[in-house]
């Protein structure tokens, strides 16, 4: 019995340990999809870096469920970016087109097919940042809901399906 409330105690400890580490990584991301969604400058580069330098080390904190959701964050606000990137680049061809300047420097792609995409990529990152906590919940969970016998029996049905297992094998 002591034996096994020290292991349980070990792991409350872990997995207190872990929780600073792991909220600042739900921090960042949800920081990041914010400021994506509801400020026009989200792409300076102390944004960027500023994510990246605080999910770099998911992969050693996380399942590999939350590492392709940031993974997906990333690639998406990247792309996100470039977009954004070539309507600006059309709004100034725009812009010194009605200076007078001949023939300025526009993208090859239509304004209408960059807008299109840009509104989808948004879409999609409303969507994650909706997601978060349910990506998040059982990693930043600290308190069990089952009571310990429930654990326990549950712990015991498992040894004995393992157990099972084995023999037929």
């Amino acid at each position: 019995l002591v034996g096994f409330m020290q292991a349980h105690l070990q792991r409350r400890n872990m997995a207190q340990s872990l929780f600073d580490k792991r909220y600042t990584v739900y921090k960042a991301l949800s920081y990041y999809l914010t400021v994506v969604i509801n400020n026009d400058s989200w792409t300076e580069s102390k944004t960027v870096l500023t994510f990246q330098g605080a999910t770099a080390y998911a992969e050693f904190l996380f399942g590999q469920d939350v590492i392709d959701f940031i993974d997906r964050v990333n690639s998406k606000t990247l792309l996100l970016r470039s977009i954004q990137a070539q309507i600006a680049m059309h709004v100034n061809a725009h812009v010194e087109f009605m200076r007078g300047v001949e023939n300025p420097e526009k993208p090859d792609i239509p304004i209408s097919v960059l807008n299109e995409a840009e509104a989808d990529l948004m879409k999609e990152i409303m969507q994650a940042e909706g997601n978060v906590n349910g990506v998040f919940r059982d990693y930043l969970r600290l308190y069990e809901h089952r009571t310990w016998y429930q654990r326990l029996e549950e712990h015991l049905d498992k040894k004995m399906q393992e157990r099972e297992r084995s023999q037929i094998a």
